[in-house]
C-alpha cells in the first residue's frame, strides 16, 4: 500500500492520498482482526 501512496495533488487516479491510505490500513487491520477471531 505504501507504494500507492502519493501526498500531492496530482496523484494518478489510482494512487492513495493521507485520508484514503488511512482508510485502507484501518480496512486491513480490521480484516486482519475479524481473521483472527474467527480461529
Amino acid at each position: 500500500m505504501a507504494d500507492l501512496y502519493n501526498p500531492d495533488s496530482d496523484r494518478e487516479e489510482y494512487e492513495l492520498d493521507d485520508k484514503q491510505l488511512y482508510e485502507q490500513v484501518l480496512q486491513l487491520i480490521n480484516k486482519l482482526n475479524q481473521d483472527a477471531l474467527n480461529k
